[in-house]
């Protein structure tokens, strides 16, 4: 083969990742749009903004406690954003502020039975999305998707 040739062929194929690249860009766009729009539609309908959802998924997946400190760094959310959800959440009844008998600097945020049905709502919800988007899936096609995505999520930290 030619340098040329070397050169020419390199730069075919550049030009194929490019377009891989900007096509895969434009589905995770509308991905992520269709993902936001039924996700808004559907959080509005239950009367909870996508913040507040995120923190009663993450108190969920901590057994319906955290402290005030540890939400908002599971939340990668400041302090004061964390406490004015919080508020918001409290003010519906779907969650608590507790604070530790030992030591009452620290205050806990604690799922209410109304936040837990609340919680189920949302999970049953995000898994008839889920169902609904991957239904023309056969399930090899659905491991190697779930796959391909960890493995973007691992080179996104």
């Amino acid at each position: 083969m030619k340098t040329d040739d070397v050169v020419a062929s390199m730069s075919g194929e550049a030009t194929r990742r490019a377009e891989l690249l900007q096509r895969l860009s434009a589905t995770f766009r509308a991905l992520m749009w269709q993902g936001n729009k039924q996700t808004g539609d559907f959080m509005e309908h239950i009367g909870l903004t996508l913040p507040q959802a995120v923190v009663m998924w993450t108190l969920g997946a901590y057994d319906g406690i955290a402290t005030m400190s540890d939400l908002a760094q599971m939340t990668h959310q400041s302090g004061a954003t964390a406490t004015g959800i919080v508020d918001r959440l409290t003010d519906a009844g779907l969650v608590e502020r507790v604070r530790d008998k030992g030591d009452r600097r620290v205050v806990y945020v604690q799922i209410t039975e109304a936040g837990t049905t609340k919680l189920e709502e949302i999970e049953a919800q995000r898994q008839k999305q889920t169902e609904q988007m991957t239904e023309g899936l056969n399930d090899d096609e659905l491991e190697q998707l779930n796959s391909l995505l960890r493995k973007l999520i691992v080179s996104l930290k």
